[in-house]
């Protein structure tokens, strides 16, 4: 009778709590969250100031399983890619058939795995929502090679940053201020390029196109890199796939990027583009949107490659087509830039990884190469002349000077219409010298780049470079450059790449974007009587492009003036790792003045540091 009288109980009691969740879901009250556990081994249980908040809330379920995973095969590693999604992503990895011990969270579709023995592996991938909720894995296995793979055959100029490669003065024509826009991530890791300051990369060899083969093709290029983290644009506002963005760029021309007769890749963490020479409006070349979306990201090093025919150009990712134009270039070989353009800051967390670069063209034949920067940007000069200091270079078995004319702003009332840029003329040390005109950027002819061989004996000794006009009309010259390549065992001068140890993995930083009614608030705008709409952006993608991957966390937390006012836990099945949080905040009895309102993403381990984002809220009468 006892048992008898337990399992009725039992019963009893589970038939309460059944009927009490149906009263609950029929109220549309969600149960709070489960407690999570802080770094420290606190409790943290879900709070939130009643007079003051209303708690975000919670996704029902799970969230959707990745699609299909994909991989491209690397020297010692491999790119493994899935179909964009709007969530986090938990990653597992390990050899086949034993234990996934490495574990990595990723805020976007992709992620490269590296330094890995030879053998056969199996990687899990799940989605991970906002409150720490795992989908079922998506998984695949993949062969590692310590063999370079097929598609790095065929290409002369070869640089593995990844396998030891360096930017050695005869690989790499790079200028000492370049410089201070590169990093090496580790010995054997990526260049990262600083979106910040310009940082772009110039092999010394250029792309050769030559007759085409069996299969029609004339020439590659292959550039392995991920793209700097996506562009925050400020009060919540949505940017289209024409607005601002941060991008990798790979550019192609006769002397210098962006060129009329050249090619230009641009790709960020939404699409990718392909432009050809100059749009018919003349006002810059005409981009077509390649296939597929979120092309790019931090942390995943895709494979980009254009493939050159006798009438098209072809763009790859990862071995798959996504792209082609109609390309009939003027001229068999060009130079190559690879570019990192940010507009977020964030220093080089702004910035692009490049794993290799490889091209059809001359080996480097062991002839170090210098690049000089000898003018800047000077937007009040103006004159019919213009004299620059050039160094001896004894040693120099060819140089080229190249660089922009721009016409001189006459009209101050209208500083984005200048003058037409006029014809040049240039001489150094007595010697008259061709200056080529590479291509126009307006319809109004108001700049354009020019292109200058330097006889060798003109710098034997130190001089002056004498530009004028040939109209005697007003000028400026912008981004001159000297590029100088030396006879073999010449000692240049260069500034280090700074080497930088793996940084460890980082919690992203809270964004926080208020409303009150329709309007954005700006920090320390006036705020009326009200509720406020909030929303915490985690920027998990800037974290990712620091470290490569991410810390998760367990809580977020919301303080007003020091008092706290809401805890949320984010670790249903483990620590969330991308999303957004939306709740509100009562102004209707706070106090008038500023108010500081700073909101925290809890780790999930020890040592790292809560990461804050803090807004002033002045409550207006």
């Amino acid at each position: 009778m006892i048992g008898v009288h337990r399992r009725l109980v039992t019963v009893a009691v589970g038939a309460a709590a059944l009927v009490g969740a149906v009263l609950l879901l029929r109220s549309g009250v969600q149960p709070p969250p489960a407690p999570a556990i802080g770094p420290d081994g606190a409790r943290i249980a879900a709070y939130h100031d009643g007079k003051l908040v209303t708690p975000p809330e919670r996704p029902d379920g799970r969230p959707q399983q990745p699609g299909r995973l994909s991989t491209d095969a690397r020297r010692g590693g491999a790119l493994v890619h899935w179909p964009a999604a709007p969530y986090g992503f938990d990653v597992r990895w390990g050899k086949a058939g034993g234990d996934l011990a490495s574990v990595r969270f990723v805020a976007t579709p992709g992620t490269t795995l590296s330094d890995l023995d030879p053998g056969r592996y199996r990687v899990e991938v799940r989605s991970v929502d906002e409150v720490g909720h795992r989908s079922e894995p998506s998984s695949i296995e993949v062969d590692v090679s310590d063999e370079p793979p097929e598609w790095q055959r065929g290409l002369p100029f070869l640089e593995e940053f990844t396998h030891g490669g360096d930017l050695d003065s005869d690989r790499w024509l790079i200028s000492d201020q370049a410089r201070q826009c590169l990093r090496r991530d580790g010995a054997t890791g990526p260049v990262v390029l600083n979106g910040q300051c310009f940082g772009l990369l110039r092999p010394s060899s250029p792309l050769v196109l030559s007759d085409p083969d069996s299969s029609g093709v004339r020439g590659r290029l292959v550039v392995v890199a991920d793209t700097p983290p996506p562009f925050s644009p400020p009060d919540g506002q949505s940017l289209d796939d024409g607005g601002a963005s941060n991008d990798l760029v790979i550019a192609i021309g006769q002397s210098s990027f962006f060129s009329p007769s050249g090619l230009t890749l641009r790709v960020n963490s939404r699409a990718a583009f392909l432009s050809t020479g100059v749009g018919t409006s003349g006002s810059g070349p005409e981009e077509q949107r390649l296939e597929g979306d979120a092309l790019g990201g931090p942390g995943a090093l895709h494979r980009w490659e254009l493939v050159f025919t006798a009438d098209e150009v072809r763009v790859l990712r990862d071995g798959q087509q996504v792209g082609s134009a109609p390309f009939r270039p003027d001229w068999r070989q060009a130079d190559i830039s690879i570019i990192s353009l940010a507009i977020d800051v964030g220093d080089f967390a702004a910035g692009a990884r490049v794993a290799l670069v490889g091209l059809t063209g001359p080996a480097p034949d062991g002839r170090p190469s210098e690049l000089i920067r000898l003018i800047n940007f000077d937007p009040n000069s103006g004159d019919t002349e213009q004299r620059i200091p050039v160094g001896a270079a004894p040693t120099a078995e060819a140089a080229r000077l190249r660089g922009v004319v721009v016409g001189h702003r006459t009209e101050p009332d209208k500083p984005d219409k200048p003058n037409a840029a006029p014809e040049m003329t240039a001489e150094l040390a007595g010697q008259r010298l061709e200056v080529r005109t590479t291509g126009t950027s307006d319809p109004e002819n108001s700049s354009y780049w020019f292109d200058i061989d330097v006889p060798t004996d003109a710098l034997r000794e130190a001089g002056q470079l004498t530009m004028r006009s040939r109209d005697g009309s007003g000028f400026q010259v912008f981004e001159l450059e000297l590029a100088i390549t030396h006879r073999s065992g010449t000692e240049v001068a260069a500034t280090e790449t700074r080497v930088q140890g793996p940084a460890a993995p980082r919690l992203p930083r809270p964004d926080l974007v208020i409303r009150s009614g329709e309007r954005f608030l700006q920090g320390g705008d006036p705020v009326p009587r009200g509720i406020l709409d909030i929303e915490v952006r985690p920027n998990a993608a800037w974290a990712q492009s620091v470290s490569g991957s991410l810390v998760g966390w367990v809580a977020v937390r919301v303080e007003l003036d020091g008092r706290r006012i809401l805890d949320h836990p984010t670790s249903v099945d483990g620590p969330a790792v991308a999303g957004r949080y939306r709740f509100t905040l009562d102004t209707t009895e706070l106090p008038k003045g500023p108010l500081s309102l700073v909101v925290s993403l809890i780790p999930d381990r020890q040592g790292v540091a809560n990461t804050i984002g803090h807004f002033v809220v002045r409550v207006d009468d």
